[in-house]
């Protein structure tokens, strides 16, 4: 891009939108299918309602400016915040890929640095692990995300 260059345009944002949709929806289509199977054949579960991988009818009629009817953005510190308060035995671990673009692990870790302190209660921990967005597709990375979670899940029932 130059210094001449138009940049962005709304024609070309919606192509790049409608590029990004056609390859979601390419693996989304595999990875139901697979998940679909694991679920009916691995564990005997058999329903008639569609699973869907990834919704979109939610993320696109999503209102993201804040504002009395609108809905903003996601986030979810002020609800661990609350619950923490009124369970100070409360462990929370936030799970990260180390090269996720789509919700990077600074932001988590800039929202517990935000938190106040809470004497008595365990401390909010976030974990990284190799890979992006869906780190838990590396075998090191779920396994590792397994031993934190269950050392997580161990230490809540001491």
């Amino acid at each position: 891009m130059t210094a001449r260059s138009p940049g962005p345009t709304p024609t070309r944002r919606a192509a790049a939108r409608a590029a990004a949709t056609r390859c979601c929806r390419a693996r989304s289509r595999r990875s139901t299918t697979a998940f679909t199977g694991y679920v009916r054949d691995e564990l005997g579960f058999r329903t008639d309602l569609p699973y869907r991988l990834l919704a979109e009818a939610p993320g696109h009629n999503w209102q993201w400016h804040g504002g009395a009817q609108q809905q903003g953005y996601v986030g979810a510190a002020d609800d661990v915040r609350e619950a923490r308060g009124l369970n100070p035995r409360l462990r929370v671990l936030i799970a990260h890929g180390y090269t996720d673009l789509v919700t990077p692990y600074l932001a988590s870790r800039y929202l517990i640095d935000q938190m106040p302190p809470m004497p008595g209660t365990p401390p909010v921990e976030l974990k990284l692990y190799g890979g992006g967005h869906m780190m838990y597709m590396h075998a090191a990375s779920r396994a590792a995300l397994a031993v934190d979670a269950a050392a997580l899940f161990a230490a809540s029932v001491e």
